[in-house]
């Protein structure tokens, strides 16, 4: 696998990496988008504080955003628990292609059973805006590991 740390290739590693990493302490559900994109979609509502998603989801506070949209922290109001939303932005949600890969994502995500991965707890369709939820990670973001220990070493240097 060829890593680079810089452009858009990077962008895409690290977004896939924080996916992965799961419960490995590096994550946080962060990735790098404009969340304004995402935010004021043609026909959807906007992603704010308080908003309620599929009638039990309430959310709480944007923790980044990437290329294919934001995340979430979210409240599930039946359970009382935090989860982690990931919601595909409207210019791509457009693309009945890309909404179909957003659902395939989901569902090979949810059938991954390690603690590298955060588990998919949920995935649908809200006002035309895809989702997925997952579980919430506390942890340190990648930008923030690498910024005070340096760059993660290739699995084969270890």
């Amino acid at each position: 696998m060829e890593v680079t740390l810089d452009g858009s290739r990077w962008r895409r590693v690290r977004m896939w990496w924080l996916s992965v990493a799961g419960r490995g302490r590096l994550n946080r559900c962060r990735t790098t988008c404009d969340a304004a994109d995402v935010a004021s979609g043609s026909g959807t509502s906007k992603l704010e504080r308080g908003v309620v998603i599929a009638g039990r989801y309430g959310l709480v506070s944007r923790l980044g955003s990437g290329g294919m949209g934001a995340v979430w922290r979210a409240r599930h109001l039946q359970l009382d628990v935090d989860v982690a939303m990931k919601f595909m932005s409207p210019r791509l949600a457009s693309s009945e292609e890309l909404r179909e890969r957003f659902e395939r994502e989901a569902k090979a995500a949810a059938r991954l059973r390690t603690r590298h991965v955060a588990r998919v707890l949920d995935h649908g369709v809200d006002q035309d805006s895809p989702f997925i939820v997952l579980e919430l990670l506390e942890g340190e973001d990648l930008r923030r590991r690498m910024a005070r220990r340096g760059a993660l070493p290739l699995a084969g240097d270890r």
